[in-house]
């Protein structure tokens, strides 16, 4: 996880339900909010005394607050998102990130691979900026709106992080606001950040290249297989539809040939063409 955020209920727990012992006044809130309060050690913000009483307490932990609870506390990121989830009233923006250190793919591969056909997303919206600042050039890929559920960016750290060095340091961030953000939050609480990073990222963008795919794979083999209902159209397909073709194969035995040929066929149509639609919405 690199950015959590949520509501806490309006009162002296946002002060006590983590380790932290150098709250200091910020000044004005924003958001809505009248005053922010900052752990000088972590900092954690919270916004406090909102316009309307129900707003509650907003916390915000960035990936240095994150860090710190890590290094100081020996939180795993599986615990911070569980201890949040059973005191917070909603969960509003989770980001995963994955880092790709040492490797040659960049942002300007990533927006070449979209232009070419070689990237497999849902999304409409791309953007592609190359920046230079003094005198540090920083590369980022925009995928989705800003304003979305789901925003990704594949970019640059060095750049981002102001360093100087010949090793390549690509990051790929999702950020995940609202409902999405809560419901990735849980699945970090049970099974890490790491397999739900790979997974709600490999659902958004999935790119043509031997780093990407191995960064995605690696990730997920700590996933652990998730039990899986079946589908109305499944259940009638095994209860009505293969009643009638069990029928269709007494009166004429070569028809199950033909039937399985046919949805082979359905199968490497689908397989050749945009198959983007099988991405979920994570």
């Amino acid at each position: 996880m690199d950015y959590l955020s949520g509501t806490l209920p309006d009162s002296a727990l946002w002060r006590t339900f983590l380790p932290i012992e150098t709250l200091k006044y910020a000044g004005f809130g924003k958001l809505a909010y009248r005053h922010m309060y900052r752990d000088t050690e972590s900092g954690t913000v919270f916004l406090t005394d909102g316009s309307n009483p129900d707003m509650g307490v907003h916390v915000q932990m960035g990936g240095n607050a994150l860090e710190f609870f890590r290094a100081n506390h020996n939180f795993t990121d599986a615990q911070i998102a569980a201890l949040f989830l059973k005191h917070a009233r909603k969960v509003s923006r989770c980001d995963l990130a994955i880092d790709l250190h040492g490797g040659e793919l960049r942002p300007s591969h990533m927006q070449q691979m979209q232009q070419d056909g070689r990237m497999k997303t849902r999304s409409r919206t791309f953007e592609y900026r190359d920046k230079t600042e003094n005198g540090k050039r920083g590369e980022t890929f925009y995928i989705g709106s800003r304003q979305s559920r789901k925003y990704f960016r594949g970019y640059d750290k060095n750049a981002e992080q102001d360093i100087v060095s010949d090793v390549n340091w690509l990051r790929l961030e999702l950020e995940c606001k609202d409902m999405l953000a809560g419901a990735i939050a849980d699945k970090v609480s049970k099974y890490g950040s790491a397999p739900v990073a790979a997974m709600a990222i490999s659902n958004v963008v999935m790119f043509d290249h031997p780093e990407y795919i191995e960064a995605i794979t690696t990730e997920l083999t700590g996933m652990p297989t998730i039990p899986r209902k079946p589908t109305k159209t499944e259940k009638w397909l095994l209860k009505t539809v293969s009643r009638t073709l069990a029928n269709c194969v007494m009166a004429n035995p070569s028809f199950m040939g033909d039937f399985v040929k046919r949805v082979q066929e359905e199968l490497t149509r689908a397989n050749e063409g945009d198959n983007s639609t099988n991405l979920t919405d994570g």
